[in-house]
């Protein structure tokens, strides 16, 4: 990919460098025609990067322009074809194509400029094609339309992610529902638009505690490689495939601690390098470590009128300023427990949900406001919603379930369509169920926040039913 904006005669310059050097292998591949896609992915299916394979690849990638500038300017084509990749002097060429040594020097220019431009136009398909490729591996759909509070930390964790020789192990870290898939996510899109990985790998975590062997495990699965391959075998392959070339690896989902995970990781990383979200801040070891603050009163009171409207909750989203102060000050700034709380102010009045906080005194303890939150809500749901968010638990972060999925685990009511879809489209509007894709998916899909999981776990699913 070309590093900086740059005018067809600048990157002309360095085709005809590339030309010049056609037969010297000791020669470096000017940058520009480096960072061309097509260059790149030919060098890629080499093990080895040294100067000569990259000549080799720029040379074919030249010789493919020429041929197709033949159908544009075909003595131009032929002229760049005998000067370079014939060797032949202009006073050779003479006499085969009955010119003087102006006509074709003139020609010549001209045909190379034509050539550059061909190879810019073909990169410029090439890049969104790679870019398409590479956000594939984010096979979970993003679950917002708009991240508030968020723009600095994106832009510096994309910066670290681009900057050379630092921060292979990068930890986005913060509490629960603080928005540390979404700024992760946004962050990888943002990064894979500038094409400086080569590939690019996720894991969404079903449990949040994982021993290294299993998560390389995870990772060679993902992968393709062998399932009879023992830990120090995919500890090899992995380490091959991931100093070959620059990947991007993501693990999303990580609850425990992740010091663990330092020194293996790092062994595998440079020139790839792994971001990870967790809600355990490493102490020390090779991670950058970037703590996600809770959002600013500015950007919560944004975000909080954002939902009520987008949910229809117009008078929490037309409330004064001092309600929303006052939201804030019991609830802070943590994304998810504000939707919640905008979740349940159609069935509760907000003042009586914020006293109710105040007389438990929990409004420093965060799991239990959760908890608090979670179950005010669920006292909320009908019984169908209640069926349907049970259900929802055999969904997992990578694989969210579509209608007909999530139906067949309702119980008695998995034959009533129609039911489950008034249920998942109530669950959304409390923010307890996430709907992924966009509207022009023939099928829309269903998720869980991992909060949401785990209230489910400890407090419904498992939970003896006479205690409930």
């Amino acid at each position: 990919m070309q590093k900086a904006e740059q005018s067809l005669e600048q990157f002309a310059q360095s085709v005809t460098t590339a030309l010049t050097d056609w037969s010297r292998a000791d020669r470096p591949v000017p940058e520009p025609l480096k960072q061309l896609q097509a260059v790149r992915q030919s060098v890629a299916e080499r093990d080895e990067r040294e100067e000569s394979i990259w000549r080799m690849a720029c040379n074919k990638i030249l010789l493919d322009g020429i041929e197709r500038l033949a159908e544009l300017n075909d003595l131009g084509a032929e002229i760049l074809r005998l000067r370079y990749a014939d060797d032949l002097q202009v006073n050779e060429i003479v006499p085969k194509l009955s010119l003087n040594r102006h006509q074709i020097r003139r020609r010549e220019q001209r045909a190379t400029l034509d050539l550059a431009q061909l190879l810019l136009e073909q990169e410029n398909v090439l890049q969104r094609r790679q870019a398409e490729r590479l956000l594939q591996a984010l096979s979970k759909p993003p679950t917002y339309d708009h991240l508030f509070g968020a723009d600095d930390v994106v832009t510096q964790l994309t910066e670290e992610l681009l900057a050379d020789n630092r921060s292979w192990l990068i930890a986005v870290t913060g509490m629960g529902g603080q928005g540390k898939t979404a700024v992760t996510d946004q962050t990888i899109r943002q990064t894979i638009n500038h094409l400086h990985f080569e590939e690019t790998l996720v894991e969404y975590l079903t449990s949040g505690d994982i021993p290294l062997d299993n998560l390389l495990r995870l990772l060679a699965n993902k992968l393709g490689l062998p399932a009879s391959m023992n830990p120090a075998a995919v500890t090899q392959e992995l380490s091959r495939l991931f100093k070959a070339r620059p990947w991007l690896i993501w693990i999303d989902g990580l609850e425990a601690d992740i010091s663990h995970l330092a020194d293996g990781l790092n062994k595998l990383a440079n020139p790839s390098k792994f971001i990870l979200t967790s809600r355990h801040r490493p102490s020390g070891g090779p991670f950058f470590v970037k703590p996600l603050p809770a959002l600013s009163a500015t950007a919560a009171a944004q975000l909080l009128r954002d939902h009520a409207r987008r949910t229809g909750r117009l008078p929490m989203a037309d409330a004064p300023e001092e309600q929303i102060a006052a939201i804030y000050d019991k609830v802070g700034g943590n994304p998810l427990a504000l939707k919640l709380v905008v979740g349940l102010s159609d069935q509760h009045s907000i003042p009586t949900i914020l006293n109710d906080l105040t007389e438990l005194k929990i409004e420093s303890k965060i799991e239990e406001m959760y908890k608090y939150i979670y179950w005010k809500a669920w006292r909320s749901l009908n019984g169908n919603a209640q069926t349907a968010l049970k259900a929802m638990i055999m969904t997992t972060p990578s694989t969210p379930g579509d209608l007909q999925y999530i139906a067949s685990m309702c119980g008695e009511i998995s034959g009533d369509l129609r039911a489950v879809s008034a249920a998942l489209d109530d669950l959304i509007q409390r923010s307890l169920v996430e709907p992924h894709g966009s509207p022009w998916d023939a099928e829309k899909l269903y998720g869980i926040h991992s909060l949401t999981r785990t209230f489910l776990h400890t407090e419904i699913i498992d939970y003896p039913t006479d205690s409930l």
